[in-house]
């Protein structure tokens, strides 16, 4: 799931220099990094009783931390842009839409802001799906 939301974010944020998987989750001084970046880590599982989980299948809820790394004047407009991108989006069949649970600032520091957006969605795990 992670490496097809990649590709999608990669299709359709092109005011982002770099898109890949996240290297760290905390902020790092590195002056090598193409800014302004987007890093996708996969974060928390979890599933719950739901009467309409059967003995072949079951709904897993799961987060993804997006952060982006940006000069902190254009933060505002980096957040819309990954929001606007995510909006309606689907990993595929088994998979509900992306929805944003909650986004915080992880650092402004040198005027380079880290920010963390978590979405969610659920997977339908099958039997013969194998997820």
């Amino acid at each position: 799931m992670i490496d097809e939301l990649i590709a999608h974010l990669q299709d359709t944020v092109v005011s982002f220099a770099s898109v890949r998987h996240a290297k760290d989750q905390e902020p790092v001084d590195d002056d090598d990094l193409e800014l302004p970046l987007l890093g996708i880590f996969p974060g928390d599982e979890k599933t719950e009783e739901d009467g309409t989980d059967y003995l072949t299948s079951k709904m897993v809820h799961m987060d993804v931390h997006i952060y982006i790394v940006c000069g902190s004047e254009e933060l505002e407009a980096r957040k819309k842009e990954l929001r606007k991108a995510l909006m309606g989006w689907s990993a595929g069949p088994h998979y509900t839409d992306l929805s944003i649970v909650a986004g915080s600032i992880i650092s402004l520091k040198g005027g380079i802001a880290w920010w963390k957006d978590i979405y969610r969605c659920g997977v339908t795990i099958r039997e013969e799906y194998g997820n």
